[in-house]
């Protein structure tokens, strides 16, 4: 129950996901193909996904407790788990959802394990233990004929004088184990909200999760990583690969990470002869479709910097919280950008008074240009320097690094807008090498020209053909009926079922006979 009326709680006190800001792009899922029927998909992530999910979260749990409305949650959470799992399964969400399926019988009556063994022969009364009756625990402060007795005489008596002394007294053992329930119960209470203490964690507003119940709360879109080096000794510098000597790119979500991350760099950069360095850790990223702003100061040496974790860490950047009602403006232009065209992309960037941003055009975005939306910045190219206030757009040079400075009083707000004029032109050639080959199966005659046969017989056919192979897949996977995508997804989930039973199998042999 904590589970999910904690979970709703969290849900409930955050506006993003009340709002709908969270996630959003799940309402395109196939799970939710009846639910289109009647509704858009806004109106699916709107009202299924976020507010029905707060519904679900607050109320489940209390439904749990009578058996009159037990059955209800059963389906609804056992749908809402199922769900869970069809969506979030590639991410790595595992057996989570299958575990919650399974606590759910722990609301049942004590007696429901008997009942099912009831049904069995009496010849598998011996192997079927609960068969038999149940008998007191020696535990028990109350007796059965206390708590519920067959004479309604000596019930109406006890009620009547008020007698609640139970028949035996409380031992050592029931005051540790009250004590121990208590201070779980305090702990579960307590951890949902410990980011108020463990502040050096808080990024954003959120910390790690930590048995917090943020899960899926806070939707961070990762943008720019740069991890820039100097050496104290010859002052030389350099960049890092972010996933260098990790496993991935986590670290940087949190204060607390970084700081270990650096600390493993340092350990490393000793290997290469450079014993005394400096790092300077430049994070972009996007909390639940605002702005993408930066994380941390980029001017903090984060292997000398202060970190503590009860207090807030000093180098991490305030959340710009007072620019979000810009969102539905931004979903709106995006729009309109991606109905202009399909190889067409935007990127919303806001930034701090005096603070720049260092970006790389590449070769494939011939046309690029940005537009100032609120503030003022000045955009350095090797050209010419350009200042740009709300409303300015200037076109980008290619294949070059450019600078954009907020030199406003105010945080800067613009947006990149750029086409994948090399995506654009490859398309257009599938379609042409489409039609090319459409035309010779049915034996039309047609005029093959120098551009034509290029395409036809160049170096990059087999790419032609691969992503007309593609499209077809898309186009069926499209075409499916939700009864083929149920097929499909439990004919996926068999194989994975079986692929993990192989590995355990096989962790299971190497570790019994010691091979590989």
């Amino acid at each position: 129950m904590a589970t999910y009326f904690i979970a709703g709680l969290k849900k409930l006190l955050n506006s993003d996901w009340i709002l709908g800001y969270c996630k959003p792009e799940i309402a395109a899922h196939w799970v939710f193909v009846p639910f289109r029927l009647l509704l858009t998909e806004q109106q699916i992530s709107q009202f299924i996904i976020h507010l029905g999910g707060v519904i679900i979260d607050l109320s489940m749990g209390f439904l749990l407790f009578f058996d009159k409305t037990r059955k209800i949650a059963f389906f609804f959470l056992t749908l809402f788990n199922m769900m869970n799992y069809q969506i979030f399964h590639e991410i790595g969400i595992g057996i989570f959802p299958w575990c919650l399926v399974a606590t759910m019988l722990f609301f049942c009556r004590s007696d429901w394990p008997r009942k099912c063994f009831q049904t069995f022969p009496a010849s598998m009364s011996s192997p079927a233990p609960l068969y038999h009756e149940l008998q007191a625990s020696d535990h028990c402060l109350y007796s059965k004929e206390y708590v519920k007795p067959e004479d309604k005489v000596f019930q109406a008596r006890t009620v009547a004088l008020g007698a609640t002394t139970p028949p035996t007294k409380a031992r050592t053992y029931h005051r540790l184990v009250s004590v121990v329930t208590g201070a779980y119960i305090l702990l579960q209470c307590f951890l949902p909200y410990s980011h108020g203490i463990t502040k050096g964690n808080n990024l954003f507003g959120m910390g790690m999760y930590l048995y917090s119940w943020d899960m899926f709360i806070p939707e961070n879109t990762i943008q720019h990583i740069r991890v820039q080096y100097v050496n104290k000794n010859t002052r030389e510098s350099g960049y890092l690969y972010p996933g260098a000597w990790v496993s991935d790119k986590r670290w940087i979500l949190h204060p607390t990470t970084v700081k270990q991350y650096v600390t493993c760099v340092t350990r490393h950069m000793k290997k290469y002869n450079i014993d005394s360095v400096e790092i300077y850790v430049d994070v972009w990223r996007s909390l639940n479709r605002r702005f993408i702003q930066r994380s941390y100061d980029p001017k903090v040496d984060v292997v000398t910097a202060n970190w503590n974790l009860f207090r807030e860490t000093t180098w991490v950047m305030p959340l710009l919280d007072n620019l979000s009602y810009w969102r539905p403006k931004l979903l709106e232009i995006e729009r309109q950008v991606w109905e202009s065209s399909n190889h067409a992309q935007v990127t919303f960037v806001a930034d701090f008074p005096g603070f720049y941003l260092k970006n790389f055009v590449h070769e494939d975005f011939t046309n690029t240009s940005i537009t100032v939306l609120q503030g003022a910045v000045k955009v350095y190219t090797a050209e010419k320097n350009t200042t740009l206030t709300e409303g300015n757009r200037v076109q980008l040079p290619f294949n070059k690094f450019h600078v954009v400075q907020t030199i406003s009083d105010e945080p800067s707000c613009y947006m990149y807008i750029y086409v994948n004029t090399t995506g654009e032109e490859f398309q257009r050639n599938v379609s042409l090498y489409e039609e090319i080959l459409n035309q010779t199966n049915s034996q039309k005659e047609i005029k093959v020209n120098q551009t034509l046969g290029e395409i036809l017989n160049g170096e990059q056919s087999p790419m032609y053909r691969q992503a007309i192979l593609n499209r077809q897949i898309q186009d069926q996977e499209k075409e499916m009926t939700l009864w083929e995508r149920f097929k499909w997804t439990m004919k996926n989930n068999h194989r994975l079922f079986r692929r993990g039973c192989k590995t355990l199998f096989g962790g299971l042999r190497s570790i019994v006979t010691g091979r590989i």
